[in-house]
């Protein structure tokens, strides 16, 4: 029989005890010791704060297929297969090697959970250096393994940015200004008497980060949603950034033994 809702969190309350955040606060201040944030620089009183803008865009299917392609060949998910090909782009689009992306995770890992009726979703930060003499497999197998680790060691986001001393700044996201997210959960078509529906995962647009990259699987294709704040990025800066983001995509996919360095400059 499903949890009721109260039940579950009685639960995940009694999970959390404090020895249980302390392992893994330790993880995380371990994995995020000395990362500096992306675009300090740029920020003015007025630029990190206000509405979002929404650019829609897609990634044809004999892409999306070549990219679950290379996952499979390389023991790792799509998901770390596109994240490793942004992490790249947004290296060569900033000029920075410490990237840090915050991607969302279902929180279903314990089997109260899968039982409980009801949206349970936290935020797990994933790091990556770039190495441009690196190959991209070698990379996306490591970035994979990272993943791993660290969605492993997912704890409340609340008590990460108190753990880390971070509770943000007004129009500023705590520990992370970038989010990366793959939807790919199987939604299936509702049919009643006289009346059928498809439904469909859609970015909201409402993101609290300064840009935020959402791909949705349609069918064979990828949706790629960009959210970001033209208070500090222009359109035609975020348009390139997803040019650079398929391109390099597509070069990893055709030869993923080439060093990052000569794919960023085909």
């Amino acid at each position: 029989m499903a949890q009721t809702y109260s039940e579950w969190a009685a639960a995940e309350r009694a999970f959390w005890q404090p020895a249980e955040l302390e392992t893994r606060a330790a993880f995380w201040k371990s994995q995020l010791a000395g990362y500096h944030r992306i675009w300090n620089a740029l920020e003015g009183p007025d630029t990190a704060s206000g509405a979002h803008q929404r650019m829609v865009s897609h990634f044809p299917a004999e892409l999306a297929n070549a990219a679950r392609e290379l996952a499979r060949r390389s023991a790792a998910t799509l998901f770390s297969t596109l994240l490793a090909a942004f992490q790249v782009a947004l290296s060569r689009w900033t000029g920075a090697q410490d990237i840090l992306v915050g991607t969302p995770v279902a929180n279903r890992t314990k089997k109260a959970m899968n039982e409980t009726m009801g949206y349970f979703a936290g935020i797990v930060p994933l790091r990556g250096t770039v190495e441009p003499e690196r190959s991209f497999s070698a990379g996306l197998r490591a970035l994979h393994q990272t993943t791993v680790d660290c969605f492993a060691n997912a704890m409340p986001f609340a008590e990460l940015a108190r753990a880390l001393g971070d509770a943000g700044a007004p129009g500023h996201n705590p520990i992370f200004e970038v989010r990366f997210a793959l939807q790919n959960h199987p939604i299936p078509d509702v049919a009643l008497p006289g009346l059928s529906a498809k439904l469909r995962m859609r970015s909201t647009g409402t993101a609290r980060f300064h840009l935020a990259c959402e791909i949705t699987e349609e069918a064979e294709q990828l949706e790629v949603v960009w959210l970001f704040r033209p208070k500090l990025f222009p359109e035609a800066e975020v348009e390139n950034l997803g040019r650079i983001f398929q391109n390099l995509l597509d070069s990893a996919c055709r030869s993923p033994q080439t060093s990052i360095n000569a794919l960023t400059h085909v």
